[in-house]
């Protein structure tokens, strides 16, 4: 049992490494994470964003192991297999787009964006770190190729 866990984490890790689009969910989860802390959110409101970050990053995933078994098969242009990569890669934009739109319920509320506002300005550098969050996640999403540069 341990064994498929410690298998499943491995699948993970290596698509955060191999995939640029896992990577822009991960931060994005992160910064929902983030937000959702500033903003104190409801149980309810948790539970929707767990939901979303659990239906997103799987489809992802789903999406990645996809692609390189596609590859894998076959390395010539195939209108099949690119038609499967496509619907894969549909579902994913589904999911997210549903995501987005779940967290604009959850997010654009005025008493959790009048948290959000206050958690930032009452903390002398909120801003700041804030700001210091979004080249740190772009570093995160552009992996090894913008450390090579």
């Amino acid at each position: 049992m341990i064994r498929r866990f410690a298998d499943a984490f491995h699948g993970i890790a290596r698509a955060l490494r191999t995939s640029i689009s896992l990577r822009i969910h991960f931060s994005v989860a992160l910064f929902v994470l983030l937000f959702g802390l500033l903003g104190r959110l409801e149980t309810w409101a948790w539970a929707v964003c767990f939901v979303c970050f659990g239906v997103t990053l799987g489809t992802e995933l789903c999406n990645c192991a996809l692609e390189q078994l596609a590859d894998r098969v076959s390395s010539e242009r195939d209108s099949k297999i690119r038609d499967c990569k496509d619907m894969a890669a549909g579902g994913v934009l589904a999911s997210a787009l549903c995501s987005a739109a779940a967290g604009l319920v959850v997010f654009l509320r005025r008493p959790v964006l009048t948290r959000i506002w206050a958690a930032l300005s009452a903390a002398p550098y909120g801003w700041v770190a804030l700001g210091a969050l979004l080249p740190l996640s772009a570093m995160f999403i552009a992996g090894r190729r913008m450390l090579r540069k």
